[in-house]
């Protein structure tokens, strides 16, 4: 039995089996899995396993925006070193060259200025992210993470439902967890 609070940030495990021999479902090559929950207002919160957000790192300096071209905060260990001699495509080059699963870009419309020394440093990139995922393909744990307003959204009760819609290829599993469920109102005293 899995249980939460309404408005806390929690990630829920849960393994799939076959119901009659108890063995785990091998999800090995599925594209897509969407978890479903009834909401206190009758419809239904999904989450699902797509990637989301991120930010790609970048850096602004003398008029020129520096952008790493991967998604994510591996462009945040982006520095690129001018020391008042090289031009821009130059330094941006050497990096890229030096770094061929991190490039930069620049946004420069003459890549032959140059610049003053300066040590420049990509920030604020971030990871893309799903909010359902396989954790063990071959015994069937997903992951699934509600953040506090999904769960300030799901209806209150014990022993409540929720399903997982597995897609693989042209197939589609839908997998039911009966009674699987407690949710409880935070703001009850004494739990």
């Amino acid at each position: 039995m899995l249980s939460l609070l309404r408005g806390e940030d929690r990630i829920l495990v849960t393994r799939i089996l076959f119901e009659k021999s108890s063995e785990p479902y091998d999800l090995t090559g599925w594209t897509r899995i969407t978890a479903h929950f009834k909401k206190s207002d009758g419809t239904v919160l999904e989450k699902h396993s797509d990637l989301q957000g991120g930010e790609y790192a970048s850096a602004y300096f003398g008029g020129v925006t520096f952008t790493a071209e991967e998604i994510g905060a591996i462009g945040n260990s982006i520095v690129l070193e001018f020391d008042g001699v090289k031009d821009i495509e130059t330094v941006v080059d050497e990096w890229n060259t030096a770094n061929p699963n991190n490039q930069v870009s620049s946004n420069a419309e003459d890549e032959t200025v140059v610049l003053t020394t300066v040590s420049l440093t990509l920030s604020e990139g971030v990871d893309q992210y799903r909010d359902v995922t396989s954790i063990s393909d071959i015994l069937g744990k997903v992951q699934i993470n509600l953040n506090e307003e999904d769960t300030g959204a799901l209806k209150i009760g014990q022993n409540l439902s929720f399903k997982l819609v597995i897609d693989k290829d042209e197939t589609r599993r839908i997998v039911m967890f009966p009674s699987s469920l407690n949710v409880y109102d935070s703001s009850v005293v004494g739990y």
